[in-house]
């Protein structure tokens, strides 16, 4: 069975932040340079005035400046549009299910119901019903969903420019989104929700999402479900088509997960109840109803922070050969699928920087700007790759009756820490570009009567233990004899 796994790269870069939508506002809308295009038998032309309160900048813009919404229904779809571009698109082929739309239109009304929708790979429904009525200050927009039970009113042109929220109480009962056997997201009690043009859903109160399959529950007072659009980067390699993103935010809360991390053989990976502090799920189902789905933990801000802990005795110079890394910006991810589970971890090397001590040689490694990023990847529990390349920033070598001082290592040098069974870790300077050599003519010699000795082959030198060689233009070779570290 094919296994499609975590977008690594994604997680690797800042491409799992694209993920989230965002809201278009006027400001938006005033620097389109789309252009209206009216067709009399497909747009019917919602001509009113936004008479609303605009946020500070947009108050000194005239109601006008909106411009008309423009409606534009087909076959399958219908769109709402400001400035020649759709704010608001109601397409079933987006859903599961067996979504039907339903539209009836006169001149002052217009009513679509969505009927047999649901979110693509979950069982939260998506039924709606829409109605639009002209009024003497433009048309209003009455909304009614199946989630929760939402009703909402709000200007129409408002809403779309992004001016007006539709908002509503709920009441949820318990609707679960399943993340494979990993997790589950339940929603429960009394909230106030936020429904927005491109199908964003925020719903806000307290306690109302309760995700389990870690150590212990975590409890949500925020939950925002949104559909994201084909192209949109995803944690999955190769998403469905169809999608649904549920984003729960820690708040007040304490989020424990250190039990479900991936840590490296002989080290440990510790993280505090603040090192994440919002969770993405992303579901979804192929044409055929396969489900797959996926689970990101990480730092919205980037201040989230780990501890990687390596060795037997201690951390920073508490016992020889153990040492301690912080991690910044942890990504903790995990991808769900019949084939099986992949768990990866991903975070920055932090700038603060830490000691690493064996047999009285001493190695400051920490961050810097060419640093790949910190990762443990385990498929099924277990663990199968990891990737630890911090800067090799000071280097303390020992003299016989001397006192010596740190020595700062050229930057771009990083110290490649490996996996268990090795001993060595190669240092590894930026690399030398050289003008390739020009060919040369080759030369012929009259062969001698001098007879030809077998040469043994050479074993390359491997320093004595606890030493470092430093040779100009090579790279330098650390040999770390402790048994308490396996380096790494």
């Amino acid at each position: 069975m094919r296994r499609h796994g975590l977008n690594l790269e994604a997680l690797r870069g800042e491409g799992w932040r694209t993920g989230r939508p965002t809201q278009a506002t006027v400001t938006d809308l005033l620097s389109s340079s789309g252009e209206l295009a009216l067709t009399r038998r497909e747009l019917l032309t919602l001509a009113g005035m936004a008479a609303v309160a605009l946020p500070p900048f947009e108050k000194t813009l005239a109601p006008a400046l909106l411009g008309p919404v423009e409606y534009v229904a087909g076959p399958k779809r219908a769109a709402f549009r400001l400035r020649g571009r759709d704010r608001w698109v109601i397409d079933p082929r987006r859903f599961a299910g067996n979504p039907r739309l339903s539209i009836h239109k006169t001149d002052n009304y217009v009513r679509l119901e969505l009927k047999g929708a649901r979110y693509p790979g979950t069982q939260l429904p998506a039924d709606m019903v829409c109605e639009l009525r002209r009024g003497l200050s433009g048309w209003r927009m009455r909304m009614r969903m199946a989630l929760g039970g939402f009703r909402g009113e709000v200007p129409l042109e408002s809403w779309l420019a992004g001016v007006k929220r539709c908002r509503a109480r709920v009441r949820l009962k318990g609707e679960s989104c399943q993340v494979g056997e990993r997790a589950r997201l339940t929603l429960s009690g009394d909230a106030e929700a936020e429904f927005h043009p491109d199908w964003r859903l925020e719903i806000k109160g307290e306690g109302v999402g309760r995700l389990t399959g870690f150590d212990e529950v975590l409890v949500s007072d925020t939950v925002a479900l949104c559909m994201p659009e084909r192209g949109t980067p995803s944690l999955m390699k190769d998403p469905p088509a169809r999608r649904t993103a549920v984003i729960i935010g820690r708040g007040g809360h304490e989020w424990r997960l250190e039990g479900g991390l991936p840590s490296p053989r002989h080290g440990k990976v510790v993280a505090d109840a603040q090192a994440f502090d919002e969770i993405r799920l992303e579901v979804g189902e192929g044409a055929r109803g396969s489900g797959r789905a996926a689970l990101l933990a990480y730092s919205a801000a980037g201040s989230g922070r780990l501890r990687c802990l390596f060795g037997g005795r201690g951390a920073n110079g508490d016992g020889d050969g153990a040492f301690e890394m912080v991690l910044r910006n942890p990504r903790f991810a995990v991808a769900v699928e019949p084939a099986g589970e992949q768990a990866a971890l991903v975070s920055d090397f932090d700038d603060e920087a830490g000691w690493l001590h064996a047999e009285g040689d001493s190695l400051q490694l920490g961050g810097a700007p060419d640093c790949p990023p910190f990762e443990v990847v385990a498929y099924d529990g277990q663990v199968r790759r990891m990737r630890c390349e911090p800067a090799l920033l000071k280097v303390s070598v020992p003299l016989p009756d001397a006192v010596t001082e740190p020595t700062p290592v050229a930057p771009g040098t990083r110290i490649a820490l490996v996996t268990a069974g090795m001993r060595l870790a190669q240092v590894q300077p930026p690399p030398v570009v050289r003008p390739a050599p020009q060919p040369r003519r080759p030369t012929i010699r009259r062969p001698t009567d001098t007879q030809t000795q077998p040469t043994q082959p050479t074993t390359p030198a491997q320093p004595p233990a606890g030493a470092v060689q430093v040779r100009p233009g090579r790279p330098t070779v650390v040999r770390l004899p402790s048994p308490t570290i396996t380096v790494i």
